[in-house]
């Protein structure tokens, strides 16, 4: 089907970002050979004006020369191939898009690099565990982030689960009332972080537990205190717990995991030829005492006393609940 001369440059522009890159250019015979087949009848003439035009209106027309050939391409797309490639990888990884979700958007994704490049990020795929996607999830982060806007509270009710895989909805299904500062993405999934009046502290809540959430007509004003990446970094797992500031005994071996835990601000001063003492503001919850553990004793409690006797108590605990339900 032939197309309007107007219509014709729409057409060529699009095709030579489907189908020329950085590394992939076609020479005025194969554009026009192209170009045919698609309805649009260009000559040689026809191509360079429109090239000219292209990079006129700002297109990123390169030229290559390979031999005597001159070859021609769209240098730069919408999106590099780097960003569809981070994009398409984090579709792929997040576990609450299903596969046939993750697919469809990476294929939008990919009309905007090459079909060269496109081949490569497909080839290049990271596959990661799916499960059906949650549209409750997605309203809950539209909910919330309006209600963020506006500074408007939000309520719930939150549930977990029973040995018979019943929900069960806590806090005797009253809601939950929060003020709304920020929703996070870890792990795999998405919280709500915002502060509880009736726990007087920041909480958070994983928005595929909450159910029957609104948006109430109580207004708030964010604390002036709260500062989202301080408070992230003292939370083991998306866990909420009491604010302590504790010293951290640790062996030289495990310097890069404390590091990765608290940052390079973390203050430490050596003890002796093999161990430091670090000091660090966490929120003590199982499993800040689970990240303990798993040192072995390359990272110990030195103080305060009552931190200490905390973790004992836990230890004891799950060591009596093991020698309980050992089963020969």
């Amino acid at each position: 089907m032939s197309v309007s001369n107007k219509s014709r440059i729409l057409l060529f522009e699009r095709f030579l970002l489907r189908n020329t890159d950085q590394t992939h250019c076609l020479s005025v015979p194969e554009l026009m050979e192209a170009a045919n087949r698609g309805g649009m009848h260009m000559n040689r003439d026809t191509v360079k004006d429109d090239l000219e035009t292209l990079r006129s209106a700002g297109d990123n027309i390169i030229t290559v020369r390979t031999g005597h050939t001159l070859r021609y391409g769209i240098g730069t797309h919408p999106l590099s191939f780097h960003d569809i490639q981070v994009i398409a990888d984090a579709l792929s990884c997040t576990s609450f898009i299903s596969e046939e979700e993750s697919q469809d958007l990476i294929h939008h994704l990919c009309q905007l690099v090459s079909v060269h490049q496109e081949k490569a990020i497909r080839s290049a795929r990271i596959l990661a565990p799916k499960s059906v996607s949650q549209v409750q999830v997605r309203e809950a982060i539209q909910l919330i982030g309006e209600a963020i806007g506006i500074q408007q509270k939000v309520a719930f009710q939150y549930f977990e689960y029973n040995g018979y895989k019943e929900r069960v909805i806590r806090h005797r299904g009253k809601e939950y009332l929060v003020s709304p500062y920020l929703i996070v993405f870890q792990e795999n999934r998405y919280y709500l972080i915002g502060f509880s009046e009736e726990r007087n502290r920041t909480v958070s809540f994983r928005l595929d537990r909450m159910i029957k959430l609104h948006m109430t007509q109580e207004h708030f004003v964010p604390s002036a205190l709260f500062d989202p990446h301080d408070y992230l970094d003292r939370m083991t797992k998306m866990y909420s717990g009491e604010e302590r500031r504790i010293e951290l005994l640790c062996h030289d071996d495990v310097m890069k995991n404390m590091i990765d835990k608290f940052g390079m601000d973390l203050m430490t001063h050596k003890v002796s030829d093999h161990y430091f003492l670090a000091e660090v503001d966490a929120q003590l919850s199982p499993p800040f005492f689970a990240w303990l553990f798993q040192y072995t004793g390359k990272i110990r409690i030195a103080g305060p006393s009552d931190v200490i006797q905390s973790y004992d108590m836990m230890l004891q605990s799950a060591l009596r609940e093991a020698h309980r339900w050992n089963v020969d």
